[in-house]
């Protein structure tokens, strides 16, 4: 049987704070999400993101929507909402829901089933297949020697 991995290897996270800063010249903010694996809340990370006050950057957006925040981003809200996350948050589609993120390790689940099964399946199918080549191999065998041996 082969062993389970996930296609999309999302892990839970809980937002613990988040800090902005600016840069007056450019009119860029600096968000920084602290946040931690839900299974592990001792440990904290941060994600950094540069954007503008409206949130345009795209990584920023995913993460606002995988958190359920709306436009225009309401910071407060954010911290203790939970989020998935994998590969470390380094694009865009690293960020989803729970929802969604349960949803693809449910379809990952059953693709893996159903490959077992299919394998099983094939698996079953050759060990017949080599016992019918055995058998016709040997039962030719036999009667070939027999009739070797009436004919001599």
């Amino acid at each position: 049987m082969r062993k389970f991995k996930p296609t999309f290897d999302f892990a839970a996270y809980r937002v613990r704070d988040v800090h902005v800063s600016s840069h007056h010249l450019d009119d860029v903010f600096f968000f920084r999400v602290q946040d931690s694996l839900i299974r592990d809340p001792e440990t904290v990370t941060t994600l950094n993101f540069i954007t503008d006050l409206g949130g345009v950057g795209r990584r920023f957006q995913s993460l606002a929507r995988a958190l359920g925040v709306q436009l225009p981003l309401d910071i407060d809200a954010f911290p203790g909402r939970v989020f998935a996350m994998k590969n470390d948050g380094i694009s865009p589609d690293d960020f989803a829901t729970l929802e969604f993120a349960s949803a693809c390790m449910q379809s990952d689940r059953r693709a893996h089933v159903a490959a077992n099964a299919y394998a099983a399946e094939q698996a079953e199918e050759e060990a017949a297949n080599a016992d019918m080549d055995a058998y016709v191999t040997t039962g030719i065998e036999a009667f070939s020697r027999r009739a070797a041996r009436r004919a001599a």
